[in-house]
């Protein structure tokens, strides 16, 4: 397909090598008028610029997302229309993916509602400069997209990844429901028991349907797509600095389209502001369990969870404990002989 510029060129080349402009123009099938034809649209050098600015900084993005930065999410100070057609004239497009036919079983069972309705965590795996494996434990929100934690390490066990729920549950207050799939690390007994002790309900997809995590699997792509692709790790506490780094940057300042392109805090405080405002529940959260209250305050969201010493004593006497003893039916026999003896009590 020859375009109109295009057709404008072979003209005045045909011109150049001594044909008259009424051949030129029948031989390549563009009017006169066309030829002679001098844009009266601004300059858009400048505006190339700031794409160029953006793209180096955020390379993954389409001319869409690229708009967006430009204008910081506001309508009618530059025109998407403008951006696509220079995304395109200097050819800016990313190579078109060949889409995967995936068989969809039906919608996501137990959609969220509100902040702190339905959490999701996962493991997502990488490796440092050395060859040495990472695995890297994210937690999000499945309603405001916040990641709430991404924790590093070479290795988890259950003790290790009931660290992480401790803190997120500490400073963001626990949710009603935290989906995962069926890995050990999410099915161990401490875990589950810890779970019912802060009456958090468990919520586990079937085997082999990563589509029943959707959130989860978009945040992890998202992590590895424009994270771990770009980073090259020389030590487990580099690894910890950027992605801490990464997660702030994650829920302050990378703007989503499903959220109108606003960030996971501004979304999360634009929800908050409207059912304040409005005084009453959301839609179908009328029969939600443990009072929850959609009202998404930091302060008010949270409520008090036992700390895990209460639960079954201290982390390093829990891991002293058989591993057969955490995986079998005897389980609530052995830890409550571990706190008749008086080693799980707090001090």
């Amino acid at each position: 397909m020859v375009t109109a510029q295009q057709r404008r060129e072979a003209a005045e080349l045909l011109c150049e090598r001594g044909l008259s402009i009424r051949c030129s123009c029948a031989l390549v099938r563009v009017s006169r008028n066309a030829v002679g034809y001098v844009s009266r649209r601004p300059a858009d050098m400048a505006v190339l610029a700031q794409i160029n600015q953006v793209r180096k900084k955020h390379p993954c993005y389409g001319y869409r997302r690229t708009h967006a930065e430009m204008t910081n999410g506001e309508k009618g100070v530059l025109n998407h229309k403008r951006v696509h057609r220079i995304w395109r004239e200097n050819g800016l497009q990313h190579p078109s993916r060949k889409k995967r036919k995936r068989g969809r079983k039906g919608n996501v069972p137990l959609q969220s509602a509100y902040a702190n309705h339905v959490w999701t965590y996962d493991f997502v795996e990488d490796s440092t400069q050395d060859g040495r494996k990472l695995r890297f434990l994210t937690v999000v929100d499945e309603h405001t997209r916040r990641g709430l934690a991404v924790e590093v390490r070479r290795s988890f066990r259950s003790t290790d990844v009931l660290d992480v729920l401790e803190r997120a549950f500490a400073q963001f207050g626990a949710p009603a429901y935290l989906r995962s799939d069926n890995g050990s690390e999410f099915i161990a007994y401490a875990v589950k028991m810890w779970l019912e002790k802060v009456e958090v309900a468990t919520h586990y997809i079937d085997p082999a349907s990563p589509w029943q995590n959707a959130f989860g699997e978009s945040f992890n792509g998202t992590l590895r797509r424009e994270f771990l692709n770009r980073e090259l790790f020389a030590s487990l506490p580099e690894a910890r600095v950027l992605t801490e780094s990464w997660l702030r940057y994650y829920n302050l300042e990378r703007r989503h389209t499903s959220l109108g392109y606003r960030t996971p805090q501004d979304y999360f405080v634009l929800t908050a502001a409207v059912v304040r405002d409005s005084g009453a529940l959301p839609p179908n959260t009328q029969d939600l369990p443990h009072g929850a209250d959609p009202v998404m305050k930091e302060n008010e969201a949270k409520r008090a969870v036992p700390p895990r010493s209460t639960v079954f004593g201290p982390a390093a006497a829990l891991r002293s404990l058989p591993s057969v003893a955490l995986s079998s039916g005897r389980a609530k026999a052995t830890i409550a002989t571990f706190h008749d003896s008086g080693q799980g009590r707090p001090k």
